[in-house]
């Protein structure tokens, strides 16, 4: 891992640290509904939407607004564009791996945030999931998602900052903001196929074909391969991970044309 900082003096390398710790104290089972984890996400949405509304009043009613409330008032649309697209996209997925308290990737997402000190970029994404990685292997479906998932984990992180200005604004409240709004205007126009190939460990197992041909592949057909693995690892109850290694092997020990991981 590299030694750059992530937002604040959070090295990738701590986050990865933090990531295999928790982890190793996760053991997701049993299943949770897409649709309620998008219900998660506008629940907090419209929480984040009422205290939006009462910024907007007193700015109405000509009243001083601190910076923390200038923040929420001129950043609102990001929040709610960001959140809306996040719920969206696990609307269309019928289950999820759960943990106790909630989806599996939920929980991730938000410990990466909380650990990120709400600061998000591609350095500390690799760092953090690749270290979940090591020891909790996310499935393809998770790893698709993990993008909604961190807005999602941004706009609970964003709803928790807001209510704090309805009280008595802190020291640094206004940062905070600033380092959440402007990570989900990095994510809404970041490229992450990238991202989420390094960090897909079938995507990694897969691109070691032997015959060099699935890397030279274009994404769409590497995806059609990637569903394979996991429709073979739901009928033998295995990881996707296992499944793609066992490709891998059968691979290398072929002739011609068997050699191609996709034989």
């Amino acid at each position: 891992m590299t030694q750059k900082d992530n937002g604040r003096g959070v090295p990738p390398e701590k986050l990865e640290t933090i990531a295999r710790n928790l982890a190793e104290h996760l053991a997701p089972g049993g299943s949770i509904r897409g649709l309620t984890v998008a219900g998660e996400v506008l629940s907090n949405l419209r929480s984040l939407k009422g205290h939006h509304r009462r910024v907007a009043r007193l700015a109405a009613e000509g009243k001083t607004i601190s910076g923390e409330m200038e923040w929420l008032l001129d950043n609102w649309y990001i929040a709610e564009r960001e959140g809306k697209e996040a719920a969206a996209a696990f609307k269309g997925v019928s289950r999820l791996r759960r943990e106790k308290e909630g989806a599996f990737l939920t929980i991730l997402a938000r410990a990466f945030v909380q650990a990120a000190e709400g600061t998000v970029n591609p350095d500390g994404i690799h760092a953090f999931f690749g270290g979940v990685q090591q020891v909790r292997a996310l499935d393809e479906r998770e790893v698709s998602l993990l993008i909604p998932a961190i807005c999602g984990a941004l706009i609970f992180r964003l709803e928790k900052l807001a209510a704090r200005i309805d009280k008595s604004p802190a020291e640094g409240l206004s940062d905070d903001l600033g380092r959440v709004f402007s990570s989900l205007r990095l994510l809404s126009a970041l490229d992450t196929t990238d991202i989420l190939d390094e960090i897909s460990r079938t995507e990694q197992t897969l691109c070691h074909d032997p015959a060099g041909v699935y890397s030279q592949m274009d994404e769409k057909t590497r995806a059609r391969y990637r569903e394979r693995v996991s429709l073979l690892a739901k009928r033998h109850g295995l990881e996707e991970h296992q499944v793609a290694q066992r490709v891998l092997e059968l691979a290398q020990t072929g002739e011609g044309r068997t050699r191609h991981v996709g034989y």
